[in-house]
């Protein structure tokens, strides 16, 4: 199996030339979508949509939440793929992937809202609303479904 990490693509990439283009991204361009992380995280984690909705407390609609884990929404806002992803209980490479799948930006460990954010999946504090009061004693902006 070839190492797929980001710095080795990186080092293949910077070795490929424009004619060879074809084939590595044939060979490693393969992102999978955030429906196919999603999928693969509740057949590993057994945690069922129901149970991430549940978790969601009512931050984010049922609708909507089945909407983005079913791939019928794409573009969800950065705080609402965070809470999604506490509410699946994720960890932190998780979380980054998913992120960058929606073309967001990581969680930045020198952002304070981020770190205390990073630190909650450390520490496995899922519960949304208690990383919303953990925020707030640091007077932080709350996960919200609002853009920020």
């Amino acid at each position: 199996m070839q190492d797929e990490s980001t710095s080795n693509l990186r080092n293949i990439l910077n070795q490929t030339s424009l004619s060879e283009l074809d084939h590595y991204l044939e060979q490693h361009a393969n992102i999978p979508s955030a429906y196919d992380l999603f999928n693969l995280h509740m057949k590993t984690y057994p945690i069922s949509i129901g149970q991430i909705v549940k978790n969601c407390e009512g931050y984010i609609s049922r609708s909507y939440v089945y909407d983005i884990l079913n791939g019928q929404k794409t573009s969800p806002s950065r705080d609402i793929v965070i809470m999604i992803c506490l509410a699946a209980n994720m960890n932190l490479k998780q979380v980054r992937r998913l992120l960058e799948t929606y073309h967001h930006r990581e969680l930045y460990p020198k952002d304070d809202r981020d770190a205390v954010i990073a630190a909650c999946f450390n520490s496995k504090q899922y519960n949304i609303c208690k990383v919303n009061m953990l925020l707030s004693s640091y007077n932080l902006p709350l996960l919200s479904t609002k853009e920020q």
